[in-house]
């Protein structure tokens, strides 16, 4: 309550109406004539009762400034003149010095007052344009545009299919990185400056970050009118310090009421389209439900993935690897999955691709290989000797500490490095050629086994390929489940498996769902199988059981 009077008197004093004017205007010639009467019934001007008539002068200089304080004091003056005795008992007038000084002292208090009074309703204006606009630009800044918006919201001023579009500079980090945050800043100024003239005068521009700009259309026709003209002309190269330079957008958008009805739902919507368009690499995307669930799944997932390796909700099952020479299994391959108390079984790609991102994975990753290892020891205590492989993501590989776990836990259980097969992405390995390369002969040195993982859909570079210090190719699944029939993925899977062996490295197709695919492999020379067809994902205990019926009871 408080400080809703307090925000109606800032108002009042900043920016008074005219309905406040009038009211003051009407205070104040109250005030001046009822202290004049005051003055004259309690006995003359050489009494103290004069000095109300400051009361006036000074409301008049707040509202009015300079100017209504000097009037005031003039008239205030005047009356308290040469018409008003000095005592009204014996008539006895005032000297023309007395009140001449007076009505001095009245407007020079009236003047200072209004003075300082407009000095500071200045200073407020500008501290408030200050919450609502870029200092720089003169833009609007979040806080004035989401006012803007909401205040249209709320007078049921905005039109059906209203529109929200937020544009993000893709390339702002790389042009900051190469060229500096001072050409970075003069850059930008003719980014907001080209937007200014090429958005309609009649539509307010928000910058909502220093590389986020928003603009709200009328209706969807009209973004779309105004689309293409917007990305050609923001689009074109800026000459800074005669530098020619090159800026990429990313255009997010969402509808009223559509997509949301609030200002803060539709902003929020726009940036997740916006981060869609920038992702999938884009220029343009329009909000959609499910990318919005999926955000918010993904959030919701990671947040939970440390307590759940608390509260042990993880678990490795394992997926056995059939070489096809001589039909039995020559090792694993551990996979996690995670079992939560009220959502049930959660599938891995629900929260493995997006914890690859964050340095969550390495903490996975590491309870991944305890998990496995300890698994391998059980079993090899029961007489199948073969080993294990574990999957790395392209942050593992930067993760020092990793390879000391790994060292640690195989010194632990007394497996042989050989016995570990650590499986990398394509992607993973391109991400950074020259370390992953540099760090897969420290492990190949180290007697690890290194393969690459989903052969096939990545870079697929026969110059990098050679380079790559490993023992074996995995070809993705992609390639593999409609083997049986397509005949373009026989040829694909022939090349690979012939390329495989003029490199000497193994090869092991992933994905095998039926006889015919296993027997095809068998026939083409491939090494290893894995797939449905040789062995569905299993726990431990089931793993066991299902090794120790005949005639897998023995790996090779």
């Amino acid at each position: 309550m408080y400080s809703r009077l307090l925000d109606q008197a800032h108002a009042a004093f900043c920016a008074p109406s005219a309905t406040v004017r009038m009211l003051v205007l009407a205070l104040v010639s109250l005030g001046i004539l009822g202290g004049t009467w005051l003055v004259y019934f309690s006995g003359g001007a050489q009494f103290a009762t004069l000095h109300i008539m400051y009361l006036p002068i000074i409301l008049s200089a707040l509202v009015f400034g300079a100017a209504g304080g000097l009037v005031a004091g003039v008239v205030s003056g005047l009356l308290l003149g040469p018409f008003m005795p000095l005592d009204v008992l014996d008539g006895e007038a005032q000297q023309l010095v007395n009140w001449l000084l007076r009505a001095a002292f009245f407007c020079l208090i009236g003047g200072i007052v209004g003075i300082g009074a407009s000095a500071l309703r200045r200073q407020l204006n500008r501290l408030d344009w200050l919450t609502e606009h870029d200092p720089s630009t003169g833009l609007l800044n979040q806080a004035g545009f989401a006012r803007l918006q909401r205040q249209a919201i709320e007078c049921k001023l905005v039109p059906p299919e209203r529109v929200l579009v937020v544009a993000q500079i893709k390339n702002m980090l790389d042009i900051q990185n190469t060229f500096g945050a001072r050409f970075t800043e003069k850059l930008l100024q003719q980014v907001y400056a080209r937007a200014r003239r090429i958005v309609p005068a009649n539509l307010a521009i928000g910058l909502i970050q220093r590389d986020r700009l928003a603009v709200a259309f009328d209706a969807i026709a009209e973004a779309r009118a105004l689309r293409a003209k917007i990305e050609a002309s923001i689009r074109s190269p800026y000459q800074v310090d005669e530098v020619p330079v090159y800026v990429d957008f990313a255009f997010g958008a969402a509808t009223f009421p559509a997509h949301g009805r609030t200002f803060d739902e539709l902003l929020q919507k726009s940036k997740i389209a916006m981060h869609a368009a920038a992702t999938r690499n884009l220029p343009f995307v329009l909000y959609d439900t499910h990318a919005d669930a999926s955000s918010r799944e993904t959030l919701e997932l990671l947040g939970m993935i440390s307590t759940a390796l608390a509260n042990k909700e993880f678990a490795v099952w394992h997926q056995a690897k059939l070489r096809l020479a001589t039909g039995r299994i020559a090792g694993t391959e551990a996979l996690l999955r995670w079992r939560h108390p009220t959502r049930g079984f959660i599938p891995p790609g629900a929260f493995i691709p997006q914890a690859e991102k964050t340095p969550l994975i390495d903490d996975l990753t590491k309870w991944v290989i305890g998990a496995a290892l300890t698994d391998q020891a059980a079993w090899r205590a029961r007489g199948h000797s073969f080993g294990v492989a574990i999957n790395l993501s392209v942050h593992n590989l930067h993760e020092r500490s990793l390879l000391k776990t790994l060292h640690e836990t195989v010194t632990q259980h007394s497996i042989a490095p050989q016995q570990v097969e650590l499986e990398v992405t394509e992607s993973a390995v391109m991400d950074d050629f020259d370390y992953c390369v540099d760090l897969m002969r420290r492990l190949r040195d180290l007697g690890y086994r290194v393969s690459i993982d989903d052969f096939g859909t990545g870079h697929s570079s026969l110059a990098y390929l050679k380079k790559l210090p490993v023992s074996a190719l995995k070809i993705d699944q992609a390639f593999v489940r409609g083997l049986a029939s397509d005949q373009t993925d026989q040829k694909i899977v022939r090349t690979v498996l012939e390329l495989a062996r003029s490199l000497n490295l193994e090869s092991v197709a992933e994905g095998v769902e039926d006889e015919t695919t296993l027997a095809l492999l068998k026939e083409w020379g491939c090494d290893y199988a894995q797939g449905y067809a040789v062995h569905r994902p299993a726990p431990f205990d089931e793993l066991l059981a299902w090794l120790d019926k005949p005639p897998l009871n023995s790996a090779a």
